[in-house]
């Protein structure tokens, strides 16, 4: 309690930190109090301490674990306010367990369940695949905090390699009476934890895509990539406001509307795009972040039949019509290419030149076959400055005059109505 708050029933009164609430943030696990042999993870066998003064059956016992729930440093989240998660350091004192260590384990004869908390002995990471069992499962339970949003119990098997961190505990289940769990001095390691007792700094990667008309921002989408998200709604994704106007929003695998999208990302995945405008539109997508480096985003229209590589400042220009197919959520997706040949066979070049200029410049451009090419040039606001009909030609040249343009980044799509492509141009 000297460096953390600890808050339970009667607050100060019981020696805990009062709070708001005096919710109970302490707990053990008690296979006396379990009813039933499942889920002892949540609501089975847990018993909060009702007092931090060790009276009445509020010890810690030798050997046994506990739940504490962590809000930060001294005097963080007592209020229910928001906050920013400060670092503690918790000391321990007492003599150190050397030697070999037999943990008896309870089982409850009348409900038949034997879960007990069982800690790590030893002020050491332990080799749990030298750890030997009796009148147990074959398997312990872990907590890993890299499931889901909130962490989850992971089963380990007792011979397999796993380094369980010390002031770790792990769920064992007795089978009958008289089980026990035994750690030798051998088990110590010094070979790191496979899991952390805390949730390191996320590694999520994000692609942010703004869609704009004329200078007009209409809104934007956040996605985020990490291993250990989930591509269906969670916690840490946000749920999309519909706008009066316009939206953009993209569609977890269980089809909600999410404005920040939390997932992971694999090869050949399909992310699924939604956009509704109340009027027939020219917008463009603008990439305004991309920090994907190891793997290849392109953006797919399925309206169009098109498919451009996503790139950090890149934008795509495209129009809504009368055509309820010009929205909706089945026009765009976002696809993670799985190999190079995705699209065609990759055959339509384009070359722009001179590149910065400050006067004309030459767009060259070659198709795989003779196909109805469009060019259209967009500024980094995704407004349009020109659209030009270059033909329907399988190699094509078109100057464009960009003296009196302003200076700055411009994009400059070609669109021959199987395949897109983007390249950036300088007006200097």
């Amino acid at each position: 309690i000297g460096e953390i708050d600890i808050t339970g029933t009667g607050g100060a009164t019981n020696g805990f930190t009062a709070s708001t609430t005096n919710a109970a943030s302490a707990f053990k696990y008690d296979a006396a109090s379990a009813t039933t042999n499942s889920n002892p993870g949540l609501q089975n066998g847990w018993v909060a301490y009702t007092s931090a003064n060790g009276v009445a059956g509020n010890t810690w016992d030798q050997y046994k674990g506990l739940r504490i729930l962590y809000r930060g440093a001294k005097g963080e989240g007592l209020t229910g306010g928001s906050y920013t998660v400060g670092n503690a350091t918790i000391s321990m004192a007492g003599a150190v367990n050397t030697g070999n260590q037999v943990i008896p384990l309870s089982y409850n004869v009348g409900a038949s369940t034997g879960f007990n908390l069982v800690g790590n002995p030893y002020a050491s990471n332990v080799q749990m695949s030298g750890v030997t069992s009796a009148t147990t499962t074959s398997s312990y339970y872990v907590w890993n905090l890299a499931l889901g949003s909130r962490g989850g119990y992971t089963t380990v098997a007792f011979a397999a390699p796993y380094v369980l961190p010390a002031y770790a505990s792990i769920f064992v289940e007795a089978t009958a009476a008289a089980g026990n769990v035994t750690f030798a001095e051998s088990n110590k390691t010094t070979s790191a934890s496979t899991n952390s007792l805390l949730r390191t700094t996320s590694t999520a990667k994000k692609l942010t895509l703004q869609l704009k008309s004329n200078n007009v921002l209409w809104d934007e989408l956040q996605l985020q990539f990490d291993a250990n998200a989930k591509a269906s709604k969670e916690w840490a994704d946000g749920n999309k406001l519909q706008n009066p106007d316009v939206s953009l929003y993209s569609l977890s695998t269980d089809n909600v509307e999410l404005a920040i999208d939390k997932r992971p990302l694999k090869d050949g995945d399909i992310i699924n795009l939604g956009l509704v405008t109340n009027a027939a539109r020219t917008f463009s997508f603008v990439v305004t972040d991309l920090e994907v480096t190891d793997k290849e985003l392109f953006l797919k229209d399925n309206y169009n039949n098109t498919i451009q590589k996503l790139e950090l400042n890149g934008a795509y220009t495209f129009t809504t019509t009368a055509d309820a197919a010009s929205q909706g959520n089945s026009r765009f997706e976002i696809v993670q290419k799985a190999n190079p040949l995705f699209v065609g066979n990759n055959e339509f070049t384009v070359k722009v030149s001179p590149n910065p200029t400050s006067d004309n410049v030459t767009i060259r451009f070659t198709n795989t076959t003779a196909a109805n090419t469009t060019i259209t040039l967009t500024n980094a606001e995704g407004k349009m400055v020109k659209t030009i009909n270059a033909g329907n030609v399988q190699n094509g040249q078109v100057a464009i005059k960009v003296r009196g343009f302003a200076k700055g980044t411009y994009y400059i799509n070609l669109n021959n109505g199987t395949e897109s492509k983007t390249e950036k141009l300088i007006v200097q």
